[in-house]
């Protein structure tokens, strides 16, 4: 003879919640409560182990610590050496490193004078060619002084010539301390009137 003992009905409940529990998504565990659980962006992400990884905007990205940049999820060694500038900085925003050169400096690697600078009496810095430079004071007597490569240049007025435009020039002559232009007036020979130059000739009016 078989006896059968009837199952409670609170036990048949708990079975009942336990079995709802374990078949609805969100019920444990955290989560967003649609069954995916939110992960964190930055795990696993290392940065080379040259930074530090930070979530924006939901994304992972890398802070690279000094003398690293950020390539994607890597940081990587900046190939800029401050000693390739000699009178600048360096920058290497995506492995391209190129010089940002002091005032008065110029060239790839700041070594050479920008324009209108001059190598200073030691030929150590770059100087404004305007002080202390091969145009100051200018060797120019009657023109103006520009300085090309690291030199004095002349550029002479109407009537002068020379290296340091100190003569006159063809067709001109000296009067007065002055290179005024070869001329059939000059001297004036119209004593009380004005004069004139026709077909070479003086004339006075």
């Amino acid at each position: 003879m078989i006896l059968q003992r009837s199952v409670p009905s609170f036990f048949l409940a708990l079975v009942f919640v336990a079995w709802v529990s374990l078949s609805t998504p969100g019920c444990f565990g955290s989560g967003s409560g649609d069954g995916n659980v939110t992960a964190d962006p930055c795990e696993g992400v290392l940065c080379s182990g040259f930074g530090a990884c930070v979530v924006a905007n939901g994304e992972a990205v890398c802070t690279c610590n000094a003398g690293y940049h950020a390539s994607g999820l890597e940081c990587l060694a900046d190939l800029c050496l401050e000693a390739n500038c000699v009178h600048g900085h360096c920058t290497d925003p995506t492995n391209l490193p190129s010089c940002t050169c002091d005032v008065g400096y110029a060239g790839d690697t700041c070594e050479d004078c920008a324009s209108g600078y001059i190598r200073d009496e030691n030929g150590l810095e770059c100087v404004s060619a305007g002080t202390g430079g091969p145009c100051d004071p200018s060797p120019c007597g009657h023109g103006d002084c520009s300085v090309e490569n690291e030199s004095a240049v002349c550029t002479c007025h109407d009537g002068y010539t020379g290296t340091s435009c100190d003569r006159c020039a063809e067709g001109y002559e000296e009067t007065g301390g002055e290179c005024v232009a070869v001329s059939p007036c000059n001297p004036d020979p119209c004593v009380h009137g004005s004069c004139s130059e026709v077909d070479g000739l003086a004339v006075c009016d």
